[in-house]
Formats: structure tokens, C-alpha cells, sequence
């Protein structure tokens, strides 16, 4: 544990709350966020989380995710720093791609059936914890440093004749 540097536990951090956000508000067919909290009332809410409105970017955020909480892992456990670095960027990666599609999504939000589609907290959250997962890897990966090699010893040899 004396390896995991402030940067892991954020990379760490910010992969968990991509993952769980995953399961928050993000878009309302209706346009308003009433739905989310009273849905006997509101027969027209649909949409919701990443889970329901979305096709294939909920796993892309689930792996990125998972690879950030996974740099802490590797961080912690490797007694080589190779591991760590390696994984540190695929976290980047997964990070990059996922502001990305976020942002996307926020732009142009799903058509979730008549009238506007409401964009809620949920996307805006994950959008910083997906920037959030990559700055932090940038950090960490920056971080990892080589220990100091071993001196190794010298034996002289005698002299030729």
C-alpha cells in the first residue's frame, strides 16, 4: 500500500463513480425531471439511466470504469511497476473514449419518443467523472517512477601479464 500514490485512489475513485452513475438520471422523454422520483404519475417518463437509453456506450463506461478502479488494484498489489503503467493506460484510454461519447450524448441526446428529451444529472456527473478518470491516470501514470537500480558490485579482475 506504501506504492498507492494520491493519483491512484482518484483514478480509483473517479472509475467507481463512472460505475455507479451508470444507474443515475440521465435523460426524461417528458422534458421535465419530475418523472424520475413519481413514475405512477408520469405514464409518458421513459429513458432514465445510461442502462435504458442507451445501446452499447453503457458497456464502453462500465469497462473504462472498471479499468480505473483497476489502476488502484494494480497500483497495490504489483511489485512491478509494469502492471500499474500498463493498466494506468488502458484507464487513459477508456477515460478519453468515454468523455468523448459522454459529450456526445449531451449534445445530441437519445429520442426517447415525443416531445424534447431532458438531459439530467446523472450525464453531467458522468461526464466529469469520466474526465476526472482520465486526468487522474494522466497523473498517475506520470507519477510511476523506477525505483533507483541496484548498485552492482565490481570484482577486479587481476591483471594480464
Amino acid at each position: 500500500m506504501s506504492r498507492v500514490k494520491a493519483a491512484d485512489w482518484a483514478t480509483g475513485f473517479f472509475g467507481a463513480a463512472l460505475i455507479g452513475l451508470l444507474w443515475a438520471p440521465w435523460f426524461n422523454a417528458d422534458g421535465t425531471y419530475g418523472a424520475y422520483f413519481n413514475h405512477a404519475t408520469s405514464p409518458r417518463s421513459s429513458g432514465g439511466n445510461a442502462w435504458q437509453s442507451m445501446a452499447i456506450n453503457d458497456i464502453v463506461l462500465l469497462i473504462a470504469g472498471l479499468a480505473g478502479i483497476w489502476v488502484l488494484v494494480a497500483t497495490a498489489t504489483q511489485a512491478t511497476p509494469a502492471v500499474p503503467i500498463a493498466s494506468t493506460a488502458f484507464a487513459i484510454f477508456g477515460g478519453l473514449i468515454s468523455s468523448i461519447l459522454i459529450a456526445v450524448r449531451l449534445i445530441w441526446p437519445p429520442d426517447l419518443g415525443p416531445g424534447p428529451t431532458a438531459r439530467g444529472s446523472g450525464a453531467w456527473l458522468a461526464l466529469d467523472a469520466a474526465i476526472g478518470l482520465t486526468l487522474a491516470a494522466l497523473v498517475s501514470m506520470r507519477d510511476e517512477r523506477r525505483s533507483a537500480p541496484a548498485p552492482v558490485p565490481i570484482t577486479a579482475l587481476p591483471g594480464e601479464a
